[in-house]
């Protein structure tokens, strides 16, 4: 496609591809839109066509959830070129994590992330009967959330959330980033930012000394967000497993499954009790119950603790004997009092 830019230059885009002609209409009409209202929210489109496109190659949901109206019909997946017709669609999954989304419940929400002294987020969905937006920043690498080898960068995405909504001034803490506005649907003002996506290194490097530091073991973050009950689940659910799997005899798959199940289940429920945010759902719960369970029947096996102990019976023998010799040639090398010679008449006096 190839169409004149806001600043007077034919520019070259790439359009969707599909046949649907709702989705090919939503595309020309958020990029006419975007034009006509350029002065009032973006300094420049003249990248929009790029950072559409970045968006469009990374949001590659098969069957996403989306809706129309979200309160009143509820959401369910269908697929791609189908929800990207509706107003909103999902930044996410229970497993992945494209980006930072935050929702900006402020008038002047489209300058909320320069006001914040903030890198421009890659795209901005305004709602022009309320000037609220919501602000995504699309990230190179997505993050996954139920691989126990990925919990660090799912860590620091949390982290990076926190310092996000602290500095922003207006976003939701309660805002889980399920659903975000469909920044290709009509119904809002879509102003796109930078083309390249960023990195958590990026993110936290930009919100400097408001990055938070990583909570003390036990002690509860500033601010709750939806990945970080994500992480509590899981930490709580591993550290539980590796003792309760031995104590319980190193049950078959189905028994251990099940067992880790109704914990993650219960657990989930004392999550952020006093907080807006609630508990996870359901299947969030079941997901990362699921994970933990494989894994620990994986690695926990009775012969490996077999193994484990008489490594470690091994080990101790060795450490008490050599421990044994190194105090008898201490004693051995230390200095004896001195002894005063006997007086042998004087031992007789004594003994008699």
């Amino acid at each position: 496609m190839v169409f004149q830019g806001a600043c007077g230059e034919w520019v070259q885009g790439a359009v969707p591809a599909t046949s649907d002609m709702a989705l090919l209409d939503a595309y020309f009409k958020i990029l006419r839109r975007a034009s006509q209202t350029l002065d009032r929210y973006a300094p420049s489109v003249c990248a929009m066509p790029t950072a559409l496109d970045a968006w469009m190659d990374r949001w590659r949901f098969k069957y996403p959830h989306a809706s129309d109206n979200p309160s009143r019909d509820g959401t369910w997946a269908q697929p791609r070129v189908q929800a990207l017709t509706r107003r909103y669609i999902a930044a996410r999954t229970n497993a992945v994590r494209l980006g930072l989304v935050l929702d900006v419940d402020d008038d002047r929400a489209q300058w909320a992330a320069r006001n914040a002294d903030l890198p421009d987020p890659t795209v901005m969905t305004v709602n022009p009967a309320t000037e609220h937006a919501h602000l995504w920043w699309l990230l190179d690498k997505p993050v996954y959330t139920l691989q126990a080898a990925r919990v660090a960068p799912l860590r620091l995405y949390d982290r990076i959330n926190q310092g996000l909504i602290s500095s922003v001034v207006g976003a939701d803490p309660g805002y889980v980033g399920h659903l975000t506005q469909n920044p290709v649907h009509p119904e809002w003002i879509t102003v796109w930012g930078p083309a390249d996506p960023y990195s958590l290194t990026d993110l936290s490097k930009a919100l400097g000394d408001r990055f938070p530091d990583p909570p003390a073991s036990g002690r509860t973050p500033l601010v709750r967000t939806g990945t970080g009950r994500n992480v509590e689940l899981f930490d709580r659910t591993r550290t539980w497993t590796y003792d309760e799997i031995r104590r319980q005899s190193f049950p078959d798959i189905d028994t251990w499954q099940q067992m880790v199940h109704d914990f993650t289940a219960l657990t989930n429920l004392t999550l952020d009790a006093n907080t807006g945010i609630g508990p996870m759902s359901a299947k969030e719960a079941a997901q990362i119950g699921k994970s933990v369970a494989h894994w620990t029947h994986r690695r926990f096996t009775a012969q490996k603790f077999s193994t484990l102990q008489a490594a470690r019976g091994r080990n101790g023998g060795k450490k008490t004997s050599q421990e044994k010799v190194k105090a008898v040639r201490r004693n051995a090398a230390a200095p004896r009092p001195n002894r005063r010679a006997i007086d042998p008449a004087l031992a007789r006096k004594v003994l008699l």
